[in-house]
């Protein structure tokens, strides 16, 4: 575990780091929430896995904290179709629905399959 806490410490200090030398001032207000959002997660993930007691809370803690940031993916990217950041001619968006599809698809068959 004192390699997970040096690793852990070592991105913290550069977490800190990052966020002193950005100049504030320069970045768009949603540029900086979107940053504050993401060092919270960083944080927030960090400090869970570094309390695991052992191997399985360790893993729980991964798969729980990788379905919560893939739900905040989700509903960013709903609030940019809402506010029409994100359109039918942004590059990339049909590639993007094909992926949502065939990841429904996937969780209604673990829903139904009971696993």
């Amino acid at each position: 575990m004192s390699d997970l806490n040096h690793a852990a410490n070592e991105l913290r200090q550069a977490l800190n780091d990052i966020e002193a030398k950005l100049a504030w001032d320069d970045l768009p207000m949603a540029a900086l929430e979107e940053f504050k959002a993401a060092l919270d997660n960083v944080r927030t993930s960090l400090l869970s896995l570094i309390g695991a007691a052992d191997a399985s809370d360790y893993q729980r803690s991964v798969r729980r904290l990788r379905l919560h940031r893939a739900a905040q993916v989700c509903h960013n990217i709903l609030s940019s179709v809402i506010d029409g950041t994100i359109g039918p001619a942004t590059p990339g968006i049909t590639e993007f629905k094909a992926t949502v599809d065939e990841t429904l698809s996937r969780v209604d068959h673990l829903i139904g399959s009971g696993a």
